[in-house]
This record gives C-alpha cells, structure tokens and sequence, in this order.
C-alpha cells in the first residue's frame, strides 16, 4: 500500500499492524546502515526524568568511526557511547533530544514492535490495539515524519496477544524508577547475571559513577519491582 492510501479502520475487529518504510539517510539508523553496508537495529528505549530519551541500538558490522560520524551529523543526537562490542556486533547508547517515529507511534497510541534498517532501507512496525483509531496512528506518523511511507495495513489474527514483547517492556519500565532501570539494565549488559560474572557489581558502580552500596540498593528494588508485575498485583517499591 503507498502512502497515499487511506487505510481503512479494523482496529475494532481485532489487531492491526502498520508498517513503514523510510529511506531517507538524515534518519541516523538508516544512514548509518546505508553507509556500512550493514543492519542496524533499536533494542531499547528509556525516557530519563530530565527528559533525555536513551537509544540503544545494535549493529552487525558496523565501525566505531562510523557510528560516532554518523551520530555527530545527525541532528538531534547528543551523544554516542559504545556499550559492548563482540563476536555479534556491536551495541551502542544514543542520548537523544530530538523526537523519534517510535515516540510519534506511541503518542498516537500504537505499540511498536521493531526498528531496523539494512543497507539503507528503513523498517519500523507497530500494532495498534483495539480501541485505537490505526487511521489516527498512521496520520500522526505521516504528518510528523513526511518522508516517511505507509507500506503495509494489515489485520492480524485475533487470537494474538493484545501488544508485544516491546509493549511488554514497557509496562514493566514503568514499575521501576529510571535509575533503577538504568542500574538493572547496565547489570544485565554488563554480565553481572552471568556465571561467573563478567563484571563485579563494584565495577558496574564505577561504570555508573555511583556507590556499591547505592548500586545494590536500587538493583535490589528494580527486580523486586518487575517480579511483583511479573508474579502478583500490587504496589511498587518507590525506592
């Protein structure tokens, strides 16, 4: 479907799916794939308190030089840190300022799914749940974001979960406060769950230019926070 088409409303009959295609370079993960010849794709988001939105994104066969060029020419990135770098690729952190299609997708209520590019061409998908308005999500979309194509209004299987596992991310990011989060997060990258571990918590502490003591503390309240959403109902622990 082209963009010019308008899709017609079924979000009421069960789960919708859009997707688009961009291939316009300023967008840092497609240029960045059409640049290395490579795959280039968002894992996570976290939105900090003081508004700065966090990017992590991995890619396979990227170079350090690349990415760091590509975040400087990119307007609305502030910064780019490599996390981790391996046999699979390489995982990086984005500090962003400027607003993203994803954020515009869950603005308008859909539930995105995955953001990728390879070799330059640019794929994001969502779901829209029922009760919302897919017409709504891919007009935000398109008005936001103008070069930017609609290539894809599909229904989908009703007997389908209601959001994804990257909806199911969501509604436990909000259970923990963003520097549990970040602990917890930087933890689990840094293989403090692994055995033997990869990092020490001490190590991880210094990474995150915090105490031992206060890194075990909001990591202990991070997983308490998820395991209450994951096993029972009720309150989260503020601390």
């Amino acid at each position: 479907m082209s963009s010019t088409s308008k899709p017609t409303d079924r979000t009421a009959d069960g789960l919708i799916e859009v997707e688009f295609e961009i291939t316009d370079p300023a967008y840092f993960f497609v240029g960045l794939s059409e640049r290395e010849s490579c795959r280039v794709q968002l894992e996570e988001m976290i939105h900090l308190a003081d508004g700065t939105l966090i990017e992590f994104f991995s890619g396979r066969e990227c170079s350090r030089t690349a990415i760091r060029e590509r975040a400087d020419a990119t307007t609305g990135i502030d910064s780019a840190r490599i996390v981790h770098e391996g046999q699979n690729g390489v995982l990086f952190r984005l500090a962003v300022s400027g607003r993203c299609i994803v954020e515009t997708i869950e603005g308008a209520g859909g539930i995105p799914e995955s953001l990728a590019a390879t070799d330059g061409d640019g794929r994001v998908t969502a779901q829209v749940p029922r009760g919302t308005d897919s017409t709504a999500v891919v007009g935000a979309v398109l008005e936001t974001h103008p070069n930017t194509s609609l290539v894809a209004h599909r229904q989908l299987d009703a007997s389908m979960p209601s959001f994804s596992p990257w909806g199911v991310r969501e509604v436990l990011r909000e259970q923990v406060t963003d520097r549990q989060w970040e602990v917890l997060r930087t933890a689990y990258r840094h293989g403090y769950f692994e055995r033997p571990r990869a990092h020490t918590g001490e190590e991880i502490a210094e990474m995150l230019g915090i105490s031992s003591a206060t890194f075990s503390q909001n990591l202990r309240a991070a997983m308490r926070n998820v395991l209450i959403v994951a096993i029972e109902d009720g309150a989260v622990d503020s601390a």
